[in-house]
């Protein structure tokens, strides 16, 4: 008797289910060789691979859960950039056409409030909308027992929604 073939959707469940497998099992390893005390996390190549894609805060520029750097020589539009970028994800448009997932989102005055201010209400009347970001304005010196009362204050801000950006 001849065993029937599986059709194109049951072999692409069946890959799919095989990769989520070895990507749990990798990732099993890593975190028993991982000391759950320690703030760096070393991973192998067989680890690395199996981690999941994050989603784009902004489609080729910017993903969930990354760190990214703003930097250039002073009045170089840095300042602008990152308010423009928080701004458009706050509010779901895209950014210089690039798609945005929206999402609520931290701007940190750290330099100047006022001019934060300014370059918001720049963005609202080149956008025709206002802004749904939320700012930061009391200036915050970053060591490890401000961060822990800045998250506090974050948290009981905004509840269980989960940010989509901090910007300081």
């Amino acid at each position: 008797v001849e065993q029937p073939q599986p059709d194109a959707w049951e072999r692409a469940v069946a890959i799919e289910l095989s990769r989520l497998l070895v990507r749990d099992e990798a990732l099993e390893r890593q975190r028993q060789r991982r000391d759950a005390r320690s703030p760096i996390q070393i991973m192998d190549r067989e680890a690395l691979s199996a981690m999941p894609r994050s989603q784009p805060l902004i489609a080729g520029w910017l993903g969930r859960g990354q760190t990214a750097r703003l930097y250039g020589p002073p009045g170089a539009g840095k300042s602008f950039a990152a308010i423009e970028m928080a701004a458009c994800i706050a509010d779901g448009r895209p950014w210089h056409g690039y798609p945005t997932h929206q999402g609520e989102v931290v701007y940190f005055a750290v330099e100047d409030c006022e001019g934060v201010a300014l370059r918001l209400r720049a963005w609202e009347m080149h956008q025709r909308t206002e802004h749904r970001g939320h700012v930061v304005s009391t200036p915050v010196q970053m060591n490890v027992p401000t961060v822990h009362r800045v998250l506090a204050a974050i948290r009981a801000y905004f509840g269980a929604s989960p940010l989509a950006l901090i910007v300081l």
